[in-house]
């Protein structure tokens, strides 16, 4: 498999997608279905706790290899793809899921396993 997607554009995307997970529950309207609210919430957190630990540009602690990290991407993915399906998640929520999960899932198979390093030009 051909991974295209560098590990500083994955770090962006960890924390968004991570922000939209939060907040979902109340800008879609179905902060009611407290199961949906709190898969959204836990996944959320989870990105979060993930990204910050993870040894990549935007990890803090740096203690998680990134190839785990992306393992953990394809399982929270798949989970939200198939979680609306199995919990009887509203429509919105079913939308939402699945959109994201192919998100995290595409970004867990395609994100090259580990970091460049960049080089700062030197004028002659």
């Amino acid at each position: 498999m051909r991974r295209i997607i560098p590990t500083h554009w994955h770090t962006f995307f960890d924390y968004i997608t991570a922000l939209v997970l939060l907040v979902s529950p109340w800008i879609l309207d179905f902060e009611e279905h407290h199961l949906a609210s709190l898969i959204s919430w836990l996944a959320a957190g989870l990105i979060v706790v993930q990204a910050l630990t993870t040894n990549y540009e935007g990890g803090l602690i740096r203690v998680i290899p990134i190839s785990v990290h992306l393992w953990f991407d394809v399982l929270l993915g798949t989970f939200l793809i198939i979680s609306p399906f199995l919990l009887d998640f509203p429509t919105i929520v079913h939308i939402m899921n699945t959109f994201l999960g192919f998100i995290i899932l595409g970004l867990g198979l395609f994100t090259e396993s580990r970091m460049r390093r960049y080089e700062i030009p030197v004028r002659r």
